[in-house]
């Protein structure tokens, strides 16, 4: 089967090495190029790393609005296009283009959790059960019918990113099964979304990492493992950004003598800061232009931290 693959991030590499392996792979399209880290340099996307170091011809249009982009899709005659957060809009041009169409994979369980952050909203929301989707991509969002779905109980460890890659690496999985049964069939069978059943995610800004220390432990200890790693969960302490990089809820009673914010120093050293119902016990902290650190060389370090309300 002829396949067009269209993604960016590194965890969607385990979609495009199992298609590889198993179909032609005439053109991977990723997204262009840009400045990372601090000095600044043109780093091409990890998918076009790994497919370009398969000699897989790679694409990078700003748009895939533009006719010539059109034109060379339309070239290559693809049986099939697969996304997997390839971050470009796909016009309702292509969408037609190849024989089964353009298929996704979203990892939630639609029509629960549409739009751009998915994983973030279920570990915000402390969901019990998420999964992922392999769906046929219309004209508006996420709202194609369903090829197969697979679901995942959530261990409440996961952060963002691990969680996104658990999902990817399954519906690489879910993907060559719906492939192999188009491929023997000759035809896709499809489940239409329930709209009525259908909720929605909203893409995460810098400043939602701000943790509200009147919230509860639970909330917070999810936010921190949900926006894990960006846009990273953070308070303030003297004027300082001090980022709480990962954090365990209380094994303790807190004391509740001290406002919300307060720091203390729990049994064996830990770092432990009052919540609007308890306590968490932070297990990775970073202060701003330092390095990250655990909480007992933290101390030794800013021991005046004692006693501070953060916020």
């Amino acid at each position: 089967m002829n396949i067009i693959f269209m993604g960016t991030p590194d965890f969607a590499i385990p979609v495009l090495e199992r298609l590889h392996k198993h179909h032609g792979i005439p053109a991977v399209f990723t997204a262009p190029s840009k400045r990372t880290g601090r000095s600044q340099v043109m780093t091409n996307s990890p998918v076009q790393q790994w497919a370009q170091s398969y000699d897989i011809p790679v694409y990078t249009p700003k748009s895939l609005r533009l006719p010539d982009v059109q034109e060379l899709i339309e070239s290559i005659e693809p049986d099939l296009v697969v996304v997997a957060a390839y971050g470009l809009f796909i016009p309702d041009t292509i969408l037609t283009l190849p024989r089964l169409g353009c298929w996704n994979i979203h990892p939630s369980l639609l029509p629960k959790l549409r739009g751009p952050s998915p994983v973030v909203t279920s570990i915000l929301q402390r969901d019990i059960v998420t999964g992922v989707s392999i769906m046929k991509l219309d004209q508006n969002m996420d709202s194609g019918p369903i090829l197969a779905q697979h679901s995942y109980h959530m261990s409440f460890s996961e952060t963002a990113s691990s969680l996104t890659r658990s999902l990817f690496e399954i519906g690489a999985d879910l993907l060559h099964d719906c492939i192999a049964r188009a491929d023997r069939d000759n035809l896709v069978e499809t489940i239409a979304q329930n709209d009525a059943e259908a909720t929605f995610t909203s893409k995460q800004r810098k400043e939602d990492g701000l943790i509200n220390w009147d919230s509860t432990s639970q909330d917070i200890e999810a936010q921190i493992r949900a926006y894990t790693p960006w846009p990273g969960s953070f308070t303030y302490w003297n004027g300082k950004i001090l980022k709480i990089l990962s954090a365990n809820l209380p094994t303790a009673d807190s004391d509740r003598q001290f406002p919300t914010g307060t720091v203390t120093k729990g049994p064996g050293g830990t770092l432990n800061i009052l919540t609007g119902n308890s306590q968490i016990e932070v297990s990775m902290v970073q202060l701003e232009g330092k390095k990250a650190m655990k909480p007992e060389e933290f101390l030794l370090g800013y021991p005046s931290i004692i006693g501070a309300k953060l916020g």
